[in-house]
């Protein structure tokens, strides 16, 4: 078991898993002190959090700071990989990157966070020793991939937007949809509305108008 001091000063793992779920399976919490990461293998996880419902597939990564009211439940065969994960400053990290990011994540990092939990959760899943300093690199190995997607968002030019951009001046006199333009771009529509609305500084259909 970790010390107090220990938990002040490093990131540690105090569950992790994969898991084939059923219809009936879901959390809700109002509070519980760990950060969660998520990627989905298949099936759907809905997820409700800051009061924002939204749908995580196949290939999605959903990161919560659970210290917050959050709800999740399976649906379509569900099946995922996680971990909790907590320490140092975890959850302030956490915080700052969900102040300018949605929790669900579509990137093309996804592949190497899903490697990085599956890879976690066979090591425990084997009993292995490692000491708090290589479990605290382990999280921040996770923290530095998902960041990592945060400052790629940032870049000045964004394609998926531009894609969209392009296809709605060359196609002016059809009728549009949240879904058909996430759909152009091969994103969830709750993530690209949240993009495109920070690339644009307008709504998808604030655009079309103007």
């Amino acid at each position: 078991p970790l010390t107090e001091r220990e938990c002040e000063l490093f990131y540690y793992i105090p569950w992790c898993g994969h898991f084939y779920c059923t219809e009936e399976y879901c959390f809700q919490r109002q509070n519980y002190p760990y950060c969660l990461l998520i990627y989905v293998q298949q099936g759907t996880l809905s997820v409700r959090y800051r009061e924002q419902p939204f749908l995580a597939v196949s290939g999605d990564v959903v990161l919560l700071d659970c210290g917050e009211p959050h709800y999740y439940s399976a649906h379509n065969g569900l099946e995922f990989y996680y971990i909790h994960f907590s320490g140092s400053d975890a959850h302030e990290l956490c915080q700052y990157y969900l102040e300018t990011e949605p929790p669900l994540i579509q990137s093309e990092i996804n592949w190497l966070v899903r490697n990085f939990l599956v890879s976690t959760v066979s090591f425990y899943s084997e009993d292995k020793y490692e000491s708090i300093m290589d479990t605290s690199m382990r999280v921040y190995k996770a923290l530095h991939l998902i960041f990592s997607h945060k400052y790629m968002t940032e870049t000045p030019k964004n394609t998926a937007v531009d894609t969209v951009q392009n296809y709605i001046y060359n196609h002016i006199r059809e009728k549009f949809s949240l879904q058909q333009m996430a759909g152009l771009v091969n994103l969830n529509p709750y993530y690209f509305s949240h993009m495109f609305k920070r690339e644009t500084g307008m709504s998808l259909f604030e655009y079309i108008i103007n």
